[in-house]
């Protein structure tokens, strides 16, 4: 009889964990979106999440489901003392994922789509059981497979009643579409409000109103999630410094360092290609 061998699974990207320092100051997650499937795991702590304009409060334990493309932010206000709070997101890389299983065919045939689905879940525990399970490599491809489709299921039955709509405008959609495409490069306050049009003090009062952080955090934020990417492929810290928009390698260290809560080096010796020489 035939047994299957464990492999990786390359549709899971790396979860990530982060806390907020206890009752000691408001974190914020900016605003902004992704190319996957996230779902985020809070639990004991104060806050709320917005999502395309809908805002949750938190309950003592949250799951949200935020399909891709979706703007969302985060803010956590206190929280974090118990050793089982937490503040967690899990993505599935769709793509990645196409080959072995479509889930856009899967929920046309259920008439759903990713965009019709819950975006709170009620299920916390056993949801998060089955990422568990998802994430174990010890478990098959297959067992992993199948928790993933059971995953989506229990989300795709839940619905919200406790939504309160807030809407962002279309000019914060096309703001981070600004900011995707020119973070590289030696973007301003100024360079930005002139794009849309605003006097740079009234483009400050508006964004911080629309993001709920100021434009230089949103902007740092955006440059340093392409920096990690840039430093799990094996470029140097230089030149992921130069590649993400930071003139300054040492300014990118402490920006990065901020962020991620870890220097852009020991990131690399945590994530990158091993294999791969820096470039």
């Amino acid at each position: 009889m035939h047994k299957e061998v464990t492999r990786p699974v390359s549709w899971i990207l790396d979860i990530k964990k982060e806390l907020p320092d206890h009752a000691k100051q408001t974190v914020y997650s900016p605003l902004h979106y992704g190319d996957t499937i996230e779902i985020s795991f809070v639990r004991g702590i104060e806050g709320e999440t917005y999502i395309n304009g809908k805002k949750f409060i938190y309950k003592d334990k949250n799951v949200f489901f935020i399909p891709p493309k979706y703007l969302h932010r985060s803010v956590y206000r206190s929280g974090g003392s118990r050793k089982e709070d937490m503040v967690c997101a899990f993505h599935i890389n769709v793509e990645e994922l196409s080959p072995f299983i479509n889930l856009r065919n899967i929920l046309f045939k259920d008439n759903r789509t990713l965009l019709d689905l819950a975006f709170r879940c009620d299920d916390f525990d056993e949801i998060w059981e089955i990422v568990q399970t998802i994430l174990d490599d010890t478990h098959t491809y297959i067992a992993r497979t199948i928790s993933l489709l059971r995953l989506l299921e229990i989300i795709s039955n839940q619905k919200n009643s406790d939504d309160i709509i807030v809407e962002y405008s279309q000019t914060s959609v096309q703001l981070i579409e600004f900011v995707e495409k020119n973070y590289a490069t030696k973007l301003t306050i100024q360079n930005a409000a002139n794009h849309f049009g605003y006097s740079q003090q009234y483009f400050c009062k508006w964004f911080k109103q629309e993001a709920g952080v100021t434009f230089n955090e949103f902007l740092n934020s955006v440059r340093i999630h392409h920096a990690c990417s840039c430093l799990r492929g094996g470029y140097s810290v230089e030149r992921t410094s130069e590649q993400c928009g930071f003139s300054d390698p040492s300014y990118f260290t402490k920006v990065f360092k901020r962020f991620v809560g870890i220097p852009p080096k020991s990131y690399t010796y945590r994530y990158g290609q091993t294999s791969t020489s820096a470039r």
